[in-house]
Formats: structure tokens, sequence, C-alpha cells
């Protein structure tokens, strides 16, 4: 919608769906396999025992599948793994609503408010023999005792098969199986909100600017793993409840700045030597501000959770105690830690960068040019400081060992670049 000639106001909403690849949203096929191993020598390698001629002899035959021949006998005893039916993909809704302006010819105001709400994400790898909540409250450290085995004489092999049994395999929602994977599921959220600043000067008399700003907040239920930009995390602590798994988001980043200037410094002397010393010189500068990553603790509980508990509140960050670690207690066994997936008011060290090039062009003739290039990158060397140890009961908890990947110390180049 035109306001006015200089003003417009723009909007827009879309619903994205999962791509699906396969089952459960996986590159792999969902069916009954077995392994057969071969083996290539019975003395250390010394003489081939199977050959590629014979690789399957009659005392090593094939292994073949099952299937479901066996039926609900499948796999029992051992563990067993499938794609979950009935799981359908999920989808990202997408909106946001922009204000433009121009105040002046060549510059540009632009404020945006952007959202993404994703519903029914994927979730890797989820496991069906857990433990319920009521089981680990009412029989806490007594779930590692041993009881006789009901399977004890029908299953001949494996961890199932001798004469007791720990109570924790009983209480299982299938005790026949070691453990059983359900594939991918798509169970998880998130929620991104931000006010996006766009401010843009075109070039025009030899200089530009174009600025970007993006206060925002993500909340998600997701796994760290294979989401780009995502830090460190635990895995999920209670599959019975993912509710609790909602936090601000392994891939988080509250503040970013990003300044981008050009000028073509004026100078142009009408001497043809001043105006080859002097002038066709262009300076470039890149500044980058960020906040810092969010923090994900961990806690070794036996028999629970992976999270500590919170017990005070947090303090101002040091390199040497990044935040309070006595805020925060390792839970007892068999429980789960009350922290957040994330914790809500502290984040890693913010980014400070600088990226500076100064160019000059000289003309040699009318086709030919050569041009000089000074680039310096993180001009200031402002270290960026990695997140601290987020593993409780560890000498490292909540100190600062190492500088971030990026940025890296200075860098400065030079060079010579012809142009016909």
């Amino acid at each position: 919608f035109q306001v006015n000639p200089k003003t417009v106001v723009r909007g827009g909403y879309g619903i994205v769906y999962i791509p699906t690849f396969g089952p459960g949203g996986t590159s792999t096929g969902a069916g009954f396999s077995v392994t057969t191993p071969m083996t290539t020598s019975l003395d250390g390698g010394l003489t081939p025992h199977h050959t590629i001629a014979d690789p399957f002899p009659s005392q090593n035959p094939i292994q073949r599948p099952t299937g479901n021949t066996l039926g609900a006998m499948t796999a029992v005893g051992s563990a067993a793994g499938g794609q979950i039916r009935h799981v359908y993909r999920g989808y990202s809704q997408q909106w946001n609503l922009t204000l433009q302006h121009e105040p002046w010819n060549n510059w540009l105001f632009e404020a945006a408010w952007v959202a993404n709400h994703g519903t029914g994400l994927i979730l890797n790898s989820r496991p069906l023999n857990v433990t319920s909540d009521a089981d680990l409250a009412n029989y806490g450290s007594r779930l590692v005792d041993t009881v006789p085995n009901p399977f004890y004489g029908i299953l001949t092999t494996g961890s199932l098969s001798t004469s007791t049994i720990t109570r924790r395999q009983l209480l299982m929602p299938f005790p026949q199986y070691t453990s059983i994977g359900g594939g991918n599921c798509y169970l998880g959220n998130s929620i991104y909100h931000a006010l996006a600043v766009k401010v843009e000067k075109r070039f025009s008399r030899g200089f530009s600017v174009l600025l970007g700003y993006t206060a925002s907040k993500t909340i998600d239920d997701l796994q760290a793993t294979g989401r780009p930009g995502a830090v460190a995390g635990t895995t999920i602590q209670n599959w019975n409840n993912l509710r609790g798994e909602r936090a601000k988001s392994y891939q988080d980043l509250p503040q970013r700045l990003v300044l981008t200037t050009l000028w073509e410094v004026p100078f142009k002397p009408a001497n043809r030597a001043l105006k080859q010393a002097l002038g066709g010189w262009q300076l470039n500068a890149l500044t980058t501000l960020e906040s810092g990553r969010p923090i994900a603790l961990s806690a070794p509980i036996t028999g629970g959770g992976n999270r500590p508990n919170a017990v005070a509140k947090l303090e101002q960050p040091t390199m040497d105690r990044w935040f309070n670690t006595g805020a925060f207690a390792l839970p007892p066994s068999f429980t789960y830690g009350d922290v957040s997936r994330t914790l809500p008011d502290v984040h890693s060290d913010g980014l400070f960068n600088i990226d500076l090039s100064l160019f000059k062009t000289f003309a040699l003739q009318e086709r030919w040019q050569l041009q000089f290039r000074a680039e310096a990158f993180n001009l200031t060397n402002t270290p960026t400081f990695d997140t601290p140890g987020r593993a409780l009961n560890t000498a490292t908890l909540g100190v600062v060992t190492a500088t971030a990947f990026t940025p890296k110390p200075r860098e400065a180049q030079f060079a010579l670049v012809l142009r016909f």
C-alpha cells in the first residue's frame, strides 16, 4: 500500500511445508536387515580365511533377514528399530509487515516486523523404550535393583537371557527389547520474532551507506544436531515431557548490527602527476556487532536427565567466572534437572569486528588500469571469547578457555590488480 509518493507499506504471509526424504524425513529406507560378518583371517592377518572367491563358506553362511515371519518375536531380546507409521510432516508459517520511507533522494529507511512459527518440526532418533515419569519418581534408585527375569529360559542369548534383570527393564513399555528406536518424528516447534531496521544511502557523489540492525528472539524445543549456527547443547532430556525442552534456541542471536560504507575520495587535482598520486582513492569499511550466543549447561545424572538444577540468581560475567557456578547443583540420581535447555539471561561473549580496505586505481592507458589494494580484517584485533565451560562438576565450568572461531586475529594483505 502506497501511503504517499515516498512511503510504502508492505506485508506478506505464507506457509512452507517441510520436504520429506523417505520414511520420517530420512534418506534411509525402512525394513528388516541383518549383518553377516566376514572372517578375513584366523591368525591375525597372516593367512586369509574367507576370500572374495568364497566369502561365505558353509560354516559361515549368509544370514537372511527374517522379515515378518517371526511376527511379534522379531528381534526379541535385542535392540529393534524402525520408522513409526503415521508421522506427518510439519510446516512453517512466515509473515512480515514492513514500512519503507524515502526522506531524501537516494536515501531509504525501512523497518519491519518479521516472524516465523514452525509447527511439527523434525526431531531425530525418537526412543520408544523410555521409563515413565511416574516410575522414575516412585522407584528412583530401586530401578537398578535386580529381580527375577520372566524371560529366563525363553531368551537364550543377549543381556535379557540371564536369571535376573533390572526392575527398570521390566517397567519399560516393551521390556522384551533392550531398546527400540522409532526413527524421526514431527513433534518440534519454534517461534521467531524480529525487528529489522535498514538504512540505505544509494551510491551517489562518491558515497554509499548500508546499515542493517536486527533485534530478535527465537524459542524452540529442537535438538542442536545438524543445525547451522547452533551452539553445542544437550540431547532431549525427557521424551515424556517435550514441553520441558522449550527454551531459548541454540541458534538465538538477540542483536546484530552490520554497517557497510564506501567512499570514493573526491580529490581530483588537475595536475596529471598529482592526480596519479593523490586521486582515485577508495575507502571501504565493514563493521559487525553481535550479541553473545546461548549457553547450554549439562550435568551427569545417574539414571536420570542431563541438566542441572538452578538454586540461585546469575551474576555479572568475568573471564574466570562467566556466570555464578554456585547457582547450579547436581540433581539427585534418577531425576531430571530443572534448568532450561539454554540459560535465559546469560550469553557468551559478543562480537565486534571491523574490516577496512583502501583501494587506489592508476590509469595507465585507456584500457589499462593498475589497482593497489590494502585490506585489514579485524582491524582493531578485538578477540571474541568462546563459550565458557558448561559441564557441571568440571574444573572449567563457567571458565572461558579459548577465543571463538571468528573473528580471526588481525590480518592485513596487500595486492596489485592489473585490469585490461
